[in-house]
């Protein structure tokens, strides 16, 4: 069987759960944290499986960055079950907002383990685990992913803007190898727009999204970008540090 029609397939099944309400939410995750083993696991089963075309949704925005989308999938759904195991209503907030993160995290795992080019330093990356063990705890805690203002407050301020930047860095060096000569080109402007616009502003769109401070890697001109695709207001007032005139060579 291809790989497109085990796609087809498995969107077939999962095609064929029912969504589950918020009140089942509660209901279910009331039973994951219960006492009784059985209701335990057929709770679980029942929001995960409630949710697994979530995980596909979030897969495309994730395409093109170094993993077929099944595998993207497959690592998806281990967030997904981890999620499950965590959830807390009483935070607010609803599963799937829950467990978007989740997902998020663990397919950007799977892609850096892939695909990074670059190697952080070991100093370095000490001061990230502390920063990725502080943002589980907040996120656990918040029932949803904490704000950089939020993380700051149990860290030094110094250490949380040094590892950003270190982050940042690492992650622009594992897009550069993406097809794109001419950002400006794929927002429309002037003679240069052709088919590779699409395909160049997803790339471009899933390299935002993974930023925690975008205004690291923005030039004026990917401002504009971003304006344009509705990803920032018009009004606001970014910084913006060069690291590079060019994003993708």
């Amino acid at each position: 069987m291809s790989k497109n029609d085990t796609m087809k397939v498995y969107m077939q099944d999962i095609g064929q759960i029912s969504l589950v309400t918020k009140e089942e939410e509660v209901d279910l995750a009331a039973k994951i944290h219960g006492t009784d083993p059985k209701a335990h696991e057929e709770a679980r089963a029942t929001l995960i499986q409630a949710n697994l075309r979530l995980v596909v949704k979030i897969a495309h925005d994730f395409k093109g960055l170094g993993l077929p989308l099944l595998d993207l999938i497959s690592e998806g759904n281990i967030g997904l079950m981890r999620a499950g195991e965590k959830f807390d209503p009483a935070k607010g907030a609803k599963f799937s907002s829950y467990a978007a993160w989740w997902i998020k995290q663990s397919m950007r795992r799977a892609l850096a383990n892939q695909s990074r080019t670059i190697r952080i330093p070991v100093q370095s990356a000490g001061k990230i685990n502390k920063i990725k063990s502080v943002r589980m705890k907040l996120t656990e805690e918040l029932g949803r992913e904490p704000t950089d203002a939020e993380i700051a407050e149990h860290l030094d301020s110094f250490l949380l803007s040094e590892v950003k930047k270190t982050v940042q860095k690492n992650r622009y060096n594992d897009y550069r190898n993406r097809p794109c000569k001419n950002l400006t080109a794929l927002a429309g402007f002037g003679d240069c727009c052709n088919v590779a616009q699409v395909s160049g502003k997803r790339t471009f769109l899933n390299f935002f999204e993974c930023l925690d401070d975008p205004t690291l890697v923005t030039s004026p001109d990917n401002c504009k970008l971003l304006v344009t695709w509705g990803k920032i207001d018009a009004g606001s007032q970014i910084s913006v540090t060069l690291i590079d005139q060019n994003l993708f060579d």
